[in-house]
């Protein structure tokens, strides 16, 4: 985990100050975005697991910084079956008028899985749905003015039937930008 936000800072680092193009959403632009993130997971004392998350999103500027960004996921860890997590976020794009927009996103949502947890506790695909929050950051580098590379990095913290469940990871993808 700690190899993931250090890798996450220096990409960061690297992006940020990059500055060439103008990339400024307006009130009613639309973003879809999708990305992925492979996990392995090793609880202490346990054997080495894997999982790939796929996350698909659509966004719709209320103003030029505001984002409300509906998400669906699905996910498949090991052997469980294939899950899925339905959430809505709030983000913040700091906007500044060059290629590299950093942002901030806070929601909630619903699941059927947890399959990225301790290996033993995997719910993947269940019947039952658990609440969940989402709280991260991340970068969008703008390609073009409609295209953009998009990494960031994600907490969430799931409140299942046992206890709740937290969990970091990382998500690199690509954003589509539809200009109202």
């Amino acid at each position: 985990m700690k190899i993931l936000q250090k890798m996450l800072m220096v990409v960061l680092m690297l992006i940020i100050p990059v500055s060439t193009i103008l990339a400024q959403a307006d009130k009613g632009d639309k973003e879809f975005s999708t990305a992925a993130s492979f996990m392995v997971i090793k609880p202490e004392g346990g054997e080495l697991f894997s999982g790939f998350h796929l996350a698909g999103r659509f966004g719709y500027f209320l103003s030029k910084n505001i984002e409300i960004e509906p998400e669906v996921a699905i996910g498949k860890f090991e052997d469980a079956d294939v899950g899925y997590v339905l959430s809505c976020n709030l983000n913040y794009n700091l906007t500044a008028g060059g290629k590299t927009v950093p942002f901030f996103l806070a929601g909630g949502g619903v699941c059927n899985t947890a399959w990225f947890v301790v290996p033993n506790l995997a719910i993947a695909g269940g019947e039952d749905t658990y609440m969940l929050l989402n709280a991260g950051l991340g970068v969008k580098v703008f390609l073009s003015e409609t295209a953009a590379f998009r990494a960031e990095y994600r907490f969430q913290h799931i409140f299942a039937e046992y206890g709740y469940i937290t969990y970091h990871y990382g998500l690199i993808g690509f954003s589509f930008f539809l200009k109202k």
